[in-house]
C-alpha cells in the first residue's frame, strides 16, 4: 500500500493536472475561475477614462436640447471629467457657470478636475440622475453638492445648480459660487507619477482606445500580484483553519464535503483590489477599482455562503437525527431554502446598487413580483406555511401512529410540501402539509395510558348467584393488577342484552406501546374466561329461545281434525268443542 501511494505520488507531482485527487482538481478549477476573473478585471479596468459618449447617448441628448449632455447631474459631472481627461478644456470649460473668459475657465476646469482627483471623495452612483435633482437633500431646489475639500484653512464646497438661459431646456453646471471659490483655492499641482518618470515616453504618451500604453502593462500586472498574494495567503491559512475547525466537534459539519478555497480566494482579492483602488490617481479610477472590488465582494460572499450553507445544514440534520427531533428536519430544508433565497437576493440587489440603479424602485418591483408569484403559488405557499405550523406546533412526528382524517398510520416522513403515512396495509397515503395543519388529527403515540374497556355477555341461564360470583372474580381481577390503574377499575352489570346478561369491564392500562397493551388486554380477557367459569356458568353466544304453548297446540289439532270430517260431523265437531 505504502508502494502504491509514492507511486500516486509521484505521478502527481509529474502530472498534477491529470492525476490530481478530487479536492486538487476543483482548486486547479479555482484557479482557472480566478485567473479568467483577473483577465476580466484588467479589461474592465483598463478604461480609467471614461468612454466617450455612444452615438445613442449623443443622440438623446440633442433631442434633450443639450448636446453636451448636462441635462441631470450625474451626466454633468462624469461628461466634464471626460473632457477634461480627453484634454478637451474648451468643452470642459463649458461646464462652468459664470461670466469669464473661455481660456480662464478652461484654466480653473483643469484645476477643478484636479482638485477632485486628489481630495474629493464621491460615490458618482450617488449624485442624482433625475433632471430636477434630488429633492430630499436638504439643499435648495436646483442645487446639488458634490462635497467639500480642504486645503490648510482654504475650503472649497463643490456645487451644482440647474442654470435656464432664456428659451432653452434647463442645463446643470459647476455654480458660479464653487467657480468663485476655486478662484481662490489654492492650486493644485499637476504632479507626475514617478513610475511616469522612469517610463519611456512613447509609454506614456501614446494610448489605445483612450489608454496610455504603459497602463495595459501596469493593470494586468497589479491583477496578477493581487490574485498571486490572495492565492498564497487563503492557501497557507486553510489547513490551519480546517485543522481548528475539525478539532471542535460540533464545528465538523462546517468543513466536511465542501471546499471554501475558491470563495476565499475571491473575497481576499477583492479586498486587496479594494485597498488598492483607495490608491487610484484619479476620481474616475478609483471609482471604478473600487466598484469592482464591492462587486467581487458580493459575488465572493455569495458563493462563500451557498458553499457553507449546505454542509451547516446537513450538520444540523444529523444532530436532529442523532437527538431523536426527526420532525425538524424539514424546517432545516426550508430555511436553507430561504436562505439561499434571501442571500441570491441580496447579491442581486449588490450587484444592481453598484451599477447605479434605484433600489427603491427595484425593491418595489420585487415586492409586486413576490405577491403575483404568492397568488401563483398559493397551494405551494399554503403547504410551506403548514410545514411550519406541522413543525412548530408538533401535532405529531415522525414515528408517531395517528389518525389523520380516515387514514390510520405510522408517520414516516414530514416533508416541505407534504407528510407520509404508512398504512397497516403497508401503503403509503400522502398528505399535503396545507390539509394537514388544518385537519383534525388523532395522535395515538402521546397517549399516557390505554383504556381497556370490554363487553362480557353471560347466558340468561346464569343465576344471580353464579352473577355475584362472577362480578367479585373480574373486580377482585382488576383492582389487584399491577399494571392497571387501580382507581379507574369498573365492573357492573349494565344491561339485559337481546341473548345475553351484559357485564362492562373498564380500566386504564399503564402502557403507551401497543404490544404492550395488547399483551396486557390478552392475559386479562384470559383470566375473565378463568372467573366466569370458576362460577359455573360460560359465556353467551348469539341464540334465540322458542316457547311453544301447550293448550295452543291442541286447539291446532281439533282445527285440522274439523276439516278433514264430513259437514254434519264437523258441526257437532265444532259445538263440542264450543261446548
Amino acid at each position: 500500500m505504502r508502494d502504491r501511494r509514492n507511486i500516486i505520488e509521484k505521478t502527481r507531482l509529474m502530472h498534477p493536472l491529470r492525476t490530481n485527487t478530487k479536492g486538487v482538481i476543483m482548486i486547479s478549477r479555482s484557479r482557472l475561475l480566478l485567473a479568467l476573473t483577473g483577465i476580466a478585471l484588467s479589461i474592465a479596468a483598463f478604461a480609467q477614462s471614461p468612454a466617450p459618449a455612444k452615438d445613442a447617448d449623443k443622440g438623446a441628448a440633442e433631442a434633450a436640447g443639450d448636446p453636451l449632455g448636462r441635462t441631470n447631474p450625474h451626466d454633468t459631472v462624469v461628461n466634464f471629467i471626460t473632457a477634461v481627461e480627453k484634454r478637451d478644456l474648451a468643452r470642459a470649460a463649458q461646464y462652468l457657470d459664470g461670466k469669464l473668459g473661455p481660456t480662464y475657465k478652461a484654466e480653473l476646469a483643469q484645476q477643478l478636475k484636479l482638485i477632485m482627483d486628489k481630495r474629493l471623495s464621491l460615490d458618482l452612483n450617488s449624485v442624482s440622475r433625475s433632471p430636477a435633482g434630488d429633492a430630499d437633500d436638504g439643499l435648495p431646489l436646483n442645487r446639488e453638492s458634490l462635497g467639500q475639500v480642504e486645503n490648510g484653512e482654504s475650503m472649497l464646497e463643490i456645487l451644482l445648480d440647474r442654470v435656464q438661459r432664456g428659451k432653452k431646456p434647463a442645463i446643470w453646471l459647476f455654480s458660479a459660487e464653487t467657480v468663485q471659490q476655486l478662484r481662490e483655492f489654492p492650486k493644485e499641482d499637476a504632479q507626475v507619477s514617478g513610475m511616469e518618470q522612469l517610463l519611456p515616453a512613447a509609454l506614456v504618451e501614446k494610448s489605445l482606445f483612450g489608454v496610455a500604453l504603459y497602463r495595459w502593462i501596469l493593470v494586468p500586472l497589479t491583477l496578477l500580484a493581487i490574485a498571486v498574494i490572495a492565492w498564497m495567503a487563503t492557501g497557507l491559512a486553510s489547513t490551519r483553519i480546517q485543522r481548528f475547525l475539525r478539532q471542535r466537534s460540533g464545528w465538523g459539519a462546517f468543513v466536511a464535503g465542501a471546499s471554501y478555497l475558491g470563495p476565499a480566494r475571491l473575497l481576499v482579492f477583492a479586498v486587496l483590489m479594494w485597498l488598492v483602488a483607495q490608491f487610484g490617481a484619479t476620481l474616475m479610477v478609483r471609482q471604478r477599482w473600487t466598484h469592482l472590488a464591492l462587486l467581487l465582494m458580493a459575488l465572493g460572499a455569495g458563493w462563500l455562503f451557498m458553499r457553507a450553507i449546505n454542509p451547516v445544514a446537513s450538520g444540523f440534520v444529523g444532530y436532529m437525527q442523532v437527538t431523536q427531533q426527526q420532525h425538524r428536519i424539514a424546517l432545516i430544508h426550508l430555511f436553507r431554502g430561504v436562505a439561499k433565497f434571501i442571500a441570491v437576493v441580496t447579491v442581486v440587489l449588490v450587484i444592481l446598487s453598484l451599477g447605479g440603479v434605484n433600489l427603491t424602485a427595484a425593491i418595489a418591483g420585487i415586492g409586486i413580483g413576490g405577491v403575483a408569484l404568492a397568488f401563483a403559488a398559493q397551494k405551494t405557499l399554503e403547504n410551506v406555511f403548514g410545514t411550519v405550523m406541522l413543525v412548530t406546533d408538533q401535532p405529531i412526528r415522525v414515528g408517531d401512529l395517528c389518525r389523520m382524517g380516515d387514514t390510520v398510520g405510522v408517520i414516516e416522513d414530514i416533508g416541505m410540501r407534504s407528510t407520509r403515512v404508512r398504512t397497516a396495509e403497508r401503503t403509503i397515503v400522502t398528505v399535503p402539509n396545507g390539509q394537514a395543519s388544518s385537519m383534525i388529527v388523532e395522535n395515538f403515540a402521546t397517549r399516557d395510558k390505554i383504556s381497556f374497556k370490554h363487553v362480557i355477555g353471560l347466558r340468561y341461564e346464569t343465576t344471580p348467584d353464579q352473577l355475584r360470583q362472577v362480578l367479585a372474580g373480574v373486580r377482585k381481577l382488576l383492582a389487584g393488577h399491577a399494571q392497571l390503574q387501580a382507581d379507574s377499575a369498573r365492573v357492573r352489570l349494565v344491561r339485559f342484552g337481546t341473548s345475553s346478561l351484559d357485564l362492562e369491564a373498564s380500566a386504564y392500562v399503564l402502557a403507551t406501546d401497543l404490544d404492550t397493551y395488547l399483551k396486557i388486554q390478552e392475559e386479562l380477557l384470559l383470566q375473565i374466561m378463568d372467573a366466569v367459569e370458576a362460577a359455573g356458568t360460560t359465556l353467551a353466544f348469539p341464540s334465540q329461545t322458542t316457547y311453544v304453548s301447550v293448550e295452543a297446540a291442541r286447539s291446532d289439532a281439533a282445527l285440522a281434525g274439523i276439516r278433514r270430517s264430513p259437514p254434519e260431523e264437523a258441526d257437532a265437531a265444532a259445538l263440542r268443542a264450543a261446548s
